[in-house]
């Protein structure tokens, strides 16, 4: 379903008004209860089918390596940190404990925040990136509020990732994921 056509919106329209004129004219509480539900049902599955065809479209800021995704109806950040030069055979999840003790720590204090561990292998013979993300969503307010608080709470969740990394892994270089490999990963893997 690429396109929804003209004659299902006006379907759509035309039942909405239909249940509307009968809830104006018809003073029965019956009646009244049904047009509503009948609207609701109406309204949502609009919202439903606009969150179908209208994708989600990130936007990207580049100083602080900062993703956003944003839809129709929520928000969601990400930020990504990588281990550099893995070794082969290193065993790196010995030391995620204590990337994992800091980052719950940081999410009792303020819930809403997820962490992903990635290993992301081009099909090119470009090295194997590990690292791990940090992520918020919210519902999609309109306004800048939100989002601002949302990009405050994302760069402290990557602060703590930062530190809590270099903690884990001494030998290993921590640096900030490039966002091109951030929308990558978002992407299942798949370069564009």
């Amino acid at each position: 379903m690429s396109r929804f056509s003209s004659l299902a919106w006006l379907l759509c329209a035309a039942v909405l008004a239909a249940w509307s004129l009968r809830l104006i004219f018809t003073p029965s509480l019956l009646v009244t209860i049904e047009s509503l539900m009948g609207i609701i049902v109406i309204l949502v599955v609009i919202a439903l089918v606009r969150t179908r065809l209208d994708p989600a479209q990130v936007y990207v800021d580049r100083n602080k390596e900062i993703v956003a995704r944003v839809g129709l109806f929520r928000v969601e950040l990400f930020a990504a940190r990588l281990l550099a030069h893995v070794p082969l055979g290193i065993d790196l999840s010995h030391s995620a404990t204590t990337v994992l003790a800091a980052m719950s720590e940081r999410y009792e204090r303020s819930s809403g925040g997820k962490l992903s561990f990635f290993v992301w292998r081009p099909l090119t013979n470009d090295s194997t990136s590990i690292g791990m993300m940090v992520s918020r969503e919210s519902w999609s307010i309109p306004g800048l509020l939100r989002m601002k608080k949302l990009t405050e709470e994302i760069l402290e969740d990557a602060f703590v990732l930062e530190g809590a990394m270099r903690a884990a892994y001494p030998h290993l270089r921590v640096a900030e994921a490039p966002v091109g490999l951030t929308k990558s990963i978002l992407r299942g893997g798949l370069m564009q």
